[in-house]
């Protein structure tokens, strides 16, 4: 194969992965060399990454991908720039500017006796136009990117004086008397930020329609719905999450699967596949993935459709009746 067709699949297989713009890999990374497969970040960078990851996948919404994450962008000199979706819409059916929801989830929340950290370890480091930059330590940073006509000014005005508690001038997303910090976070940050840096495999390689995400101390457990009349197909998305060359260092350590059950299962029942990773070497944590059919709502496709979500996802997993779906396979 030529070099030109050895970079084209390369990019299509980094846009599968981090949901990145073909456009811009190709203006971007025009050499061979310079498409290296995902990097991983240090410790640090990891550990920032996974917090923001934590605390974006915790919130019960509607999302055109994955959390409100339309892709992980990478740069050449290595800044992490995570993309949001425009809007999202709650589980009552309000809908809120991606920009809120992240604020939301990020900031600590004070009420009457009431104080939630959030990430209480996290500061901003600069607001400019749709960026909004985060940092742990003041040396790895993040990016934030909204869409145009963002304001993230307006927004952090609106939550600065309730919950100002020190006589430091700048605004940071938590007060460090308030700091609690567990071992948990760190051993699992090798696996928030390769999951962060490979977000769209959620959106391209699943047959699901709804993600959510939750923390039990080393295990970070991943539901993945499918509607009960589209395939599970969860042999995709594991094949590529532990791809030797742009997954994850990750084995299968137990596995429970029904998909041949179905015969057995009283209708109506919910069928789940649950599978529990590791990692290859010594790191500690286990990523369990639960893989559900179930029936669906019939609004589902209706409230997707609010938050702009792409309307060949839709009908690969949310087909109208009668139609087939499919996973897109690289070739």
């Amino acid at each position: 194969m030529s070099a030109g067709g050895r970079l084209t699949d390369r990019i299509r297989t980094r846009c599968l992965y981090t949901g990145e713009s073909p456009r811009w890999l190709k203006g971007s990374l025009t050499r061979l060399d310079n498409l290296r497969p995902i990097p991983d970040a240090d410790e640090s960078q990891a550990l920032l990454e996974s917090r923001v990851m934590e605390h974006l996948a915790h919130g019960g919404a509607y999302f055109a991908h994955p959390f409100g994450i339309a892709r992980t962008r990478i740069t050449s000199d290595g800044e992490t720039i995570v993309h949001l979706d425009d809007r999202t819409v709650s589980e009552s059916g309000d809908q809120h500017p991606m920009s809120t929801y992240a604020l939301d989830c990020l900031l600590p929340t004070r009420g009457k006796g009431i104080y939630v950290p959030r990430a209480d370890d996290l500061r901003m480091t600069v607001i400019r136009n749709t960026d909004l930059g985060l940092t742990r330590n003041g040396v790895r940073t993040l990016v934030l990117r909204r869409t145009a006509g963002t304001r993230w000014r307006s927004e952090l005005a609106d939550r600065e004086s309730p919950l100002r508690e020190t006589d430091d001038d700048s605004l940071t997303i938590s007060m460090g008397s308030r700091l609690t910090w567990h071992w948990e976070r760190l051993d699992l940050a090798w696996l928030g930020s390769g999951l962060l840096r490979r977000i769209a495999l959620f959106h391209t390689s699943s047959s699901a329609y709804r993600v959510t995400s939750w923390r039990q101390r080393r295990e970070w457990i991943f539901e993945l719905d499918t509607r009960r009349d589209v395939p599970l197909g969860h042999d995709v998305l594991l094949e590529r999450l532990m791809d030797r060359v742009w997954g994850l260092p990750l084995r299968i350590q137990r596995a429970s699967c029904t998909c041949g059950n179905d015969g057995s299962r009283a209708e109506g029942t919910m069928k789940s596949c649950v599978f529990c990773l590791v990692h290859t070497g010594d790191r500690v944590g286990v990523l369990q993935l639960r893989f559900r059919s179930v029936p669906g709502a019939a609004g589902d496709r209706a409230t997707l459709q609010r938050v702009s979500a792409d309307p060949a996802w839709l009908d690969r997993v949310l087909p109208a009746q009668g139609e087939s779906s499919a996973l897109e396979v690289p070739a």
